[in-house]
């Protein structure tokens, strides 16, 4: 028997459970993210005279008309895509398909440092030294590449 997750400690790993838990559910939306990213980047590359990035909201509007609209859903059932995961899948991206880095320009996390929701701090016990490695985003990133990587989700604490 597994033991309870323990709740998240800042929004960084919330949103991080939230996403893990979208991607388990709808793996579609991850292929057509991959697809439409490949897409644009091989199509308008620098060296055809294309664009240089792209924002990845607008893959994600794509992925939104293609599936609500075109598929009418995803076996028969519309997806909610929730905005606050595009910086994530767009991350995922880059780090799968590293010829392709920089095709989005990521921001920095900021969720790190906000508490969970429902909550007003986050937890003490997350260490300054805690606060900056995920920062840094080298948790967000090494949760991503346990996300899409190989379809499993690592438990974030």
């Amino acid at each position: 028997m597994l033991a309870p997750a323990r709740p998240p400690r800042s929004r960084l790993e919330e949103i991080l459970r939230d996403v893990a838990t979208f991607h388990r559910a709808n793996p579609r939306v991850w292929e057509l993210f991959c697809s439409f990213g490949q897409r644009a980047a091989e199509r308008d590359n620098p060296g055809n005279g294309g664009l240089r990035t792209y924002g990845a909201r607008m893959i994600w509007e794509r992925i939104r008309w293609e599936v609500n609209v075109e598929l009418r859903g995803i076996d028969g059932t519309r997806v909610r895509l929730n905005d606050h995961y595009v910086a994530y899948y767009a991350r995922a991206f880059m780090m799968r398909y590293p010829e392709y880095a920089g095709l989005f320009k990521p921001r920095k996390l900021s969720s790190a440092r906000k508490p969970p929701r429902g909550r007003e701090s986050i937890d003490p016990d997350l260490t300054q030294h805690e606060l900056l490695f995920e920062e840094g985003e080298m948790v967000a990133d090494e949760h991503l590449r346990g996300i899409f990587g190989d379809g499993r989700a690592p438990d974030p604490g």
